[in-house]
C-alpha cells in the first residue's frame, strides 16, 4: 500500500497517463504535467493539514465517500479520459458504487491501472 503523498501522486499520475493518448504537441503535455503536479502538491498539503487528526490518505476509499462524490456529479456533461458518463455512474445503483469502490481501491493499493 502506498503511504507517502509523493507515492500516491505518482500512482494517480501514472494511472491517468495510461488512460490518455499522447499528443503531437509535447510542449502542451509538459506544461499540463507541471500544472497537474503543482495542483496535486498544493492539494495534498492542504488535505494533510485538514486530516492531521485522521487517517487522511492512509486508508482506502469507502462507499460513503464514493456515494458523496457520485451525488455531486452533474448530468449532461462530456465524458472524461476514461469515457465514463456521469449518468452511467449515477443511475446504476448501489451495485455499481460497490464496484467503483473496489476498482478505486485496487488502483490505489495494488497500482493496477489497466
Amino acid at each position: 500500500m502506498v503511504s507517502s503523498s509523493k507515492g500516491k501522486r505518482e500512482v494517480l499520475v501514472e494511472h491517468y497517463r495510461k488512460l490518455g493518448t499522447p499528443t503531437a504537441n509535447e510542449t502542451f503535455d509538459a506544461e499540463f504535467e507541471k500544472e497537474i503536479n503543482a495542483w496535486a502538491e498544493a492539494n495534498v498539503d492542504i488535505s494533510e493539514t485538514e486530516d492531521s487528526d485522521s487517517e487522511g490518505f492512509q486508508r482506502e476509499f469507502t462507499r460513503e465517500e464514493v456515494n458523496k462524490c457520485v451525488a455531486k456529479l452533474k448530468n449532461r456533461k462530456a465524458a472524461g479520459a476514461d469515457q465514463s458518463m456521469n449518468e452511467f455512474m449515477k443511475c446504476r445503483g448501489e451495485g455499481m458504487r460497490i464496484m467503483m469502490v473496489m476498482l478505486y481501491n485496487r488502483i490505489w493499493t495494488k497500482r493496477v491501472y489497466t
